[in-house]
């Protein structure tokens, strides 16, 4: 395991355990324009996306392949995790989605990269076995859009978009959903 694995590992520790907030209220919200497209053909749960026009879907074998996290530092921050691959891929990769929410104090959209403490991360083994973190900056932004926050059952769901760079080029993320994720507190 190398040494930006462990990093990642500890600061997930962190976010997990460090925040005890408890909420019983469920909201949610219909979105206008969007609905689940990609994981209503595959399951009722999970994150997908289309990577550079290719279908991305979270894993599912383990059932933890995708979550969330609430709290850490700030007890209204949000990360979202999901590991997956392409639809075109048999093998469960590394390949990886993290969204990274500072705030999240109620239902709406957040920004991401830009002048924003959010950011989008797309990280990927490359043939030589080394992680690429392709990342949203000042110039490649997004937004997350979160429908449905429920405190009770620990539940999140909607919609993301970004733009991300690394040291080896740029991808555009696009259509991203997610639904019926769980999230620890």
């Amino acid at each position: 395991m190398n040494f930006h694995m462990k990093k990642l590992i500890f600061l997930l520790s962190i976010l997990a355990f460090g925040s005890c907030t408890k909420n019983s209220v469920t909201e949610e919200v219909n979105p206008v324009a969007l609905e689940f497209k990609l994981l209503t053909s595959r399951d009722s749960k999970g994150v997908a996306a289309k990577i550079n026009n290719k279908v991305w879907y979270s894993s599912t074998a383990s059932g933890r392949d995708f979550y969330a996290v609430r709290g850490g530092i700030n007890p209204n921050e949000l990360t979202l995790i999901a590991s997956g691959n392409f639809s075109s891929q048999t093998a469960q990769s590394v390949d990886r989605i993290t969204i990274f929410v500072s705030s999240v104090t109620a239902l709406g959209t957040y920004n991401l990269g830009g002048n924003t403490a959010n950011n989008g991360i797309y990280t990927v083994l490359d043939s030589e076995g080394n992680l690429i973190n392709y990342t949203t900056d000042a110039t490649r932004k997004g937004t997350i859009q979160i429908t449905t926050y429920d405190l009770q059952n620990k539940l999140i769901s909607g919609f993301f978009t970004f733009q991300a760079v690394s040291a080896t080029g740029e991808i555009e993320i696009k259509e991203g959903e997610f639904q019926n994720v769980p999230f620890a507190q």
